[in-house]
Protein backbone atom coordinates (compact mmCIF):
# COMPACT_ATOMS: atom_id res chain seq x y z
CA UNK A 1 0.00 0.00 0.00
CA UNK A 2 1.39 3.30 -1.14
CA UNK A 3 2.32 5.95 1.76
CA UNK A 4 1.31 8.91 0.74
CA UNK A 5 3.29 11.79 1.95
CA UNK A 6 3.33 15.45 1.81
CA UNK A 7 6.40 17.81 3.28
CA UNK A 8 5.08 21.33 4.34
CA UNK A 9 6.82 24.57 5.99
CA UNK A 10 6.14 27.54 7.20
CA UNK A 11 8.37 29.56 4.56
CA UNK A 12 8.86 28.93 0.70
CA UNK A 13 12.62 28.99 0.71
CA UNK A 14 12.97 25.93 3.71
CA UNK A 15 13.74 23.34 0.55
CA UNK A 16 10.58 21.40 0.51
CA UNK A 17 10.89 20.55 -3.65
CA UNK A 18 14.99 19.70 -3.37
CA UNK A 19 13.97 17.74 -0.52
CA UNK A 20 11.35 16.04 -2.51
CA UNK A 21 13.69 15.31 -5.16
CA UNK A 22 16.55 13.99 -4.17
CA UNK A 23 15.00 12.35 -1.04
CA UNK A 24 12.51 10.60 -3.65
CA UNK A 25 15.68 9.76 -6.08
CA UNK A 26 17.58 7.68 -3.22
CA UNK A 27 14.36 5.67 -2.79
CA UNK A 28 13.89 4.89 -6.27
CA UNK A 29 17.21 3.79 -6.81
CA UNK A 30 17.09 1.85 -3.49
CA UNK A 31 14.12 0.03 -5.38
CA UNK A 32 11.16 1.51 -4.06
CA UNK A 33 8.62 2.37 -6.82
CA UNK A 34 8.17 6.13 -6.22
CA UNK A 35 5.73 9.03 -7.98
CA UNK A 36 6.27 12.47 -7.34
CA UNK A 37 3.48 14.78 -7.77
CA UNK A 38 3.40 17.76 -8.71
CA UNK A 39 0.72 20.03 -7.03
CA UNK A 40 2.67 23.30 -7.09
CA UNK A 41 1.05 25.30 -10.25
CA UNK A 42 4.59 26.61 -10.59
CA UNK A 43 5.59 23.25 -11.63
CA UNK A 44 8.74 23.72 -9.62
CA UNK A 45 9.91 20.01 -9.72
CA UNK A 46 8.85 19.02 -12.64
CA UNK A 47 11.41 21.42 -14.38
CA UNK A 48 13.93 18.77 -13.24
CA UNK A 49 12.48 16.37 -15.79
CA UNK A 50 11.32 15.87 -19.03
CA UNK A 51 9.63 18.68 -20.78
CA UNK A 52 7.76 17.37 -23.39
CA UNK A 53 4.90 15.92 -21.17
CA UNK A 54 1.51 15.74 -23.35
CA UNK A 55 -0.53 15.72 -20.18
CA UNK A 56 -0.13 17.48 -17.08
CA UNK A 57 -2.62 17.45 -13.09
CA UNK A 58 -4.37 20.40 -14.35
CA UNK A 59 -5.28 18.75 -17.26
CA UNK A 60 -6.38 15.56 -15.38
CA UNK A 61 -8.69 17.66 -12.93
CA UNK A 62 -10.05 20.13 -15.15
CA UNK A 63 -10.90 17.32 -17.32
CA UNK A 64 -11.53 14.91 -14.71
CA UNK A 65 -9.61 11.83 -15.91
CA UNK A 66 -7.70 9.37 -14.36
CA UNK A 67 -4.09 9.68 -13.04
CA UNK A 68 -2.71 7.21 -14.81
CA UNK A 69 -2.98 9.27 -18.21
CA UNK A 70 -0.60 11.74 -16.68
CA UNK A 71 1.61 9.62 -15.35
CA UNK A 72 5.38 9.17 -16.65
CA UNK A 73 8.50 7.68 -16.21
CA UNK A 74 11.42 9.67 -15.64
CA UNK A 75 15.02 8.72 -16.58
CA UNK A 76 15.24 7.12 -13.28
CA UNK A 77 14.34 4.01 -12.74
CA UNK A 78 11.18 3.35 -10.46
CA UNK A 79 11.15 7.07 -10.26
CA UNK A 80 7.56 8.60 -11.65
CA UNK A 81 6.10 11.89 -11.86
CA UNK A 82 2.55 13.63 -12.44
CA UNK A 83 4.17 16.59 -14.34
CA UNK A 84 2.95 20.48 -14.05
CA UNK A 85 3.48 21.48 -17.20
CA UNK A 86 1.16 24.61 -18.40
CA UNK A 87 2.03 27.74 -17.43
CA UNK A 88 -1.65 29.77 -17.99
CA UNK A 89 -3.23 32.03 -15.17
CA UNK A 90 -6.41 30.98 -16.38
CA UNK A 91 -5.31 27.84 -15.82
CA UNK A 92 -4.14 28.66 -12.48
CA UNK A 93 -7.05 30.41 -11.66
CA UNK A 94 -9.76 27.22 -12.75
CA UNK A 95 -7.54 24.58 -10.96
CA UNK A 96 -7.90 27.17 -7.69
CA UNK A 97 -11.73 27.03 -8.13
CA UNK A 98 -11.85 23.28 -8.82
CA UNK A 99 -9.87 22.69 -5.50
CA UNK A 100 -11.61 25.16 -3.34
CA UNK A 101 -14.79 23.35 -4.18
CA UNK A 102 -13.65 19.82 -4.17
CA UNK A 103 -11.00 19.95 -1.40
CA UNK A 104 -11.18 16.23 -1.89
CA UNK A 105 -10.17 16.17 -5.34
CA UNK A 106 -6.26 15.27 -5.07
CA UNK A 107 -7.24 12.28 -2.72
CA UNK A 108 -10.03 11.34 -5.47
CA UNK A 109 -7.50 11.57 -7.89
CA UNK A 110 -5.07 8.82 -6.24
CA UNK A 111 -7.60 6.47 -4.61
CA UNK A 112 -9.10 5.79 -7.35
CA UNK A 113 -5.88 4.92 -9.31
CA UNK A 114 -4.81 0.90 -9.94
CA UNK A 115 -1.18 1.69 -10.33
CA UNK A 116 0.48 0.76 -7.61
CA UNK A 117 3.83 2.87 -5.78
CA UNK A 118 6.03 2.47 -2.40
CA UNK A 119 6.17 6.12 -1.65
CA UNK A 120 3.58 8.78 -3.15
CA UNK A 121 5.41 12.43 -2.33
CA UNK A 122 2.93 15.72 -3.10
CA UNK A 123 5.13 18.82 -3.66
CA UNK A 124 2.66 21.44 -3.26
CA UNK A 125 3.11 25.56 -3.31
CA UNK A 126 2.86 27.32 0.29
CA UNK A 127 -1.09 28.49 -0.48
CA UNK A 128 -3.64 27.52 2.11
CA UNK A 129 -6.43 25.46 -0.05
CA UNK A 130 -3.51 23.73 -1.49
CA UNK A 131 -1.65 22.63 1.14
CA UNK A 132 -5.27 21.41 3.17
CA UNK A 133 -6.00 19.85 -0.03
CA UNK A 134 -2.59 17.60 -0.15
CA UNK A 135 -3.43 17.06 3.50
CA UNK A 136 -6.48 15.71 2.99
CA UNK A 137 -4.91 13.34 0.57
CA UNK A 138 -2.18 12.26 2.49
CA UNK A 139 -1.36 9.45 5.12
CA UNK A 140 1.90 11.43 6.64
CA UNK A 141 3.08 15.30 6.99
CA UNK A 142 6.46 15.82 7.98
CA UNK A 143 6.82 19.23 8.76
CA UNK A 144 10.89 20.65 7.89
CA UNK A 145 12.59 23.42 9.77
CA UNK A 146 16.05 25.09 9.87
CA UNK A 147 17.06 25.29 13.25
CA UNK A 148 16.18 28.83 13.57
CA UNK A 149 15.29 30.73 16.83
CA UNK A 150 11.04 31.16 15.39
CA UNK A 151 10.77 27.49 14.51
CA UNK A 152 9.38 26.28 18.05
CA UNK A 153 6.35 28.27 17.43
CA UNK A 154 6.36 27.90 13.40
CA UNK A 155 6.11 23.98 14.83
CA UNK A 156 3.45 24.98 16.93
CA UNK A 157 1.34 26.61 14.03
CA UNK A 158 2.06 23.53 11.86
CA UNK A 159 1.02 20.71 14.12
CA UNK A 160 -2.61 22.97 15.28
CA UNK A 161 -2.98 22.82 11.39
CA UNK A 162 -2.73 19.34 11.01
CA UNK A 163 -4.28 18.75 13.82
CA UNK A 164 -7.45 20.68 12.11
CA UNK A 165 -7.34 18.48 8.72
CA UNK A 166 -7.22 15.27 11.47
CA UNK A 167 -10.29 16.51 13.37
CA UNK A 168 -12.30 17.53 10.03
CA UNK A 169 -11.11 15.74 7.12
CA UNK A 170 -8.68 12.71 7.22
CA UNK A 171 -8.24 11.55 10.50
CA UNK A 172 -5.92 8.50 9.66
CA UNK A 173 -2.87 11.37 8.85
CA UNK A 174 -0.27 11.21 11.43
CA UNK A 175 2.62 13.45 11.50
CA UNK A 176 6.07 11.07 10.34
CA UNK A 177 8.48 13.83 11.65
CA UNK A 178 10.51 17.04 11.20
CA UNK A 179 13.20 17.40 8.91
CA UNK A 180 15.90 20.10 10.06
CA UNK A 181 17.07 21.11 6.60
CA UNK A 182 20.06 23.87 5.16
CA UNK A 183 21.54 23.37 8.86
CA UNK A 184 24.57 26.05 9.07
CA UNK A 185 26.74 24.87 12.02
CA UNK A 186 27.97 27.41 14.80
CA UNK A 187 27.74 27.75 18.52
CA UNK A 188 23.92 29.56 18.28
CA UNK A 189 22.55 26.84 15.97
CA UNK A 190 23.93 24.19 18.28
CA UNK A 191 22.65 25.15 21.43
CA UNK A 192 18.83 25.71 19.49
CA UNK A 193 19.94 22.04 18.04
CA UNK A 194 19.78 20.70 21.68
CA UNK A 195 16.32 23.02 22.62
CA UNK A 196 15.13 21.07 19.96
CA UNK A 197 15.83 17.34 20.75
CA UNK A 198 14.92 18.67 24.34
CA UNK A 199 11.66 19.94 23.31
CA UNK A 200 10.41 17.53 20.48
CA UNK A 201 12.87 14.53 20.93
CA UNK A 202 11.81 11.59 18.71
CA UNK A 203 9.89 13.64 16.22
CA UNK A 204 13.23 14.94 15.05
CA UNK A 205 14.34 13.25 11.95
CA UNK A 206 18.29 11.29 13.18
CA UNK A 207 19.15 12.86 9.33
CA UNK A 208 20.75 16.35 9.61
CA UNK A 209 20.36 18.18 5.93
CA UNK A 210 23.03 20.64 5.78
CA UNK A 211 23.27 23.77 4.00
CA UNK A 212 25.83 23.05 0.90
CA UNK A 213 26.90 24.82 -2.74
CA UNK A 214 26.93 21.31 -3.79
CA UNK A 215 22.93 21.74 -3.65
CA UNK A 216 22.84 24.69 -4.73
CA UNK A 217 24.64 24.35 -7.86
CA UNK A 218 22.79 20.83 -8.67
CA UNK A 219 19.51 22.70 -8.60
CA UNK A 220 21.13 25.46 -10.44
CA UNK A 221 22.07 22.53 -13.33
CA UNK A 222 18.51 21.17 -12.79
CA UNK A 223 19.77 17.70 -11.38
CA UNK A 224 19.07 15.47 -8.76
CA UNK A 225 21.99 15.59 -6.20
CA UNK A 226 22.95 11.73 -7.42
CA UNK A 227 22.99 12.97 -10.54
CA UNK A 228 25.54 15.84 -10.14
CA UNK A 229 27.68 14.86 -7.49
CA UNK A 230 26.91 11.29 -6.43
CA UNK A 231 30.40 11.07 -4.38
CA UNK A 232 29.69 14.44 -2.68
CA UNK A 233 28.38 14.33 1.47
CA UNK A 234 25.17 15.65 0.56
CA UNK A 235 24.63 12.69 -1.73
CA UNK A 236 25.37 10.58 1.23
CA UNK A 237 23.10 12.27 3.61
CA UNK A 238 20.50 12.20 1.45
CA UNK A 239 20.79 8.51 0.98
CA UNK A 240 21.00 8.56 4.65
CA UNK A 241 17.54 10.32 5.04
CA UNK A 242 16.28 7.85 2.15
CA UNK A 243 17.31 4.68 4.46
CA UNK A 244 15.83 6.43 7.98
CA UNK A 245 12.36 7.05 5.90
CA UNK A 246 12.49 3.20 4.50
CA UNK A 247 12.38 2.06 8.65
CA UNK A 248 9.93 4.45 9.19
CA UNK A 249 7.63 4.27 6.66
Amino acid sequence: MSKIITFISKNNCYGKTTTILNLSTWLSLLGKRTLIIDFDMKGSITKYFDNKYKCDIKEVLIEDKLLEQAVYDTYIKDLFILPCIKQDSELDSLIFDIVSENLFSLKNLIDNSEIKFDYIFIDTSNKDIFIKTALIASDISCFIIKAQDKDLNDILDMTRDLQEIKENYNRWIELGGILINFYTENIESRKLLTKFKEKIGDLLFKTIIPFSNTINESNKQLKPINFYDIKSFTCEIYMRLANEFMSKF
